[in-house]
């Protein structure tokens, strides 16, 4: 067998430390590297533990607005929903009202065509015609019993 002379081996380890000492530089800088990125993993882990727990904080804060306006809003719903009924009974009594007024109306009417026959029988009778005064306090005095009706 043939043996590597001594001036290959040293020529070997020549290169060898050339390489060397081109690549420690090198390993030693990509290893600051690796640690200076492990402790931006280290400190962004924290951060993203501590924006997790505020992320679930707001969470939680956004819920209870949510359902408190939520119960707000059915709230209203149901001022709203009370309103309207309200609002349908009182239009209800206002539209009975009016048809109660106009009925008493009608039979106002009613009463003042029998008051006026009986005036004009009345008027033949004595045979004096009633004057504008005697026909003006009449007027008045249909107004006066339309508003008491009205009033009542």
């Amino acid at each position: 067998m043939d043996r590597p002379k001594i001036t290959d081996k040293v020529r070997f380890w020549e290169e060898q430390d050339k390489i060397n000492q081109a690549l420690i530089p090198r390993v030693l800088e990509m290893h600051e590297h690796i640690k200076k990125a492990n402790l931006l993993a280290q400190k962004n882990s924290s951060q993203y533990l501590n924006l997790s727990s505020e992320i679930k904080d707001l969470k939680l804060e956004i819920n209870k607005f949510i359902k408190g306006t939520s119960n707000n809003l059915k709230e209203l719903d149901n001022k709203i929903q009370s309103i309207k009924s309200e609002q349908n009974g009182s239009l209800k009594l206002v539209k009975d009202e009016t048809n109660n007024i106009s009925e008493r109306v009608r039979l106002n009417e009613s009463d003042l065509l029998k008051l006026k026959e009986i005036l004009d029988k009345f008027s033949g009778i004595v045979s004096v015609k009633p004057s504008v005064f005697n026909l003006l306090a009449l007027v008045i005095s249909i107004i006066a019993l339309i508003v008491a009706i009205v009033n009542s």
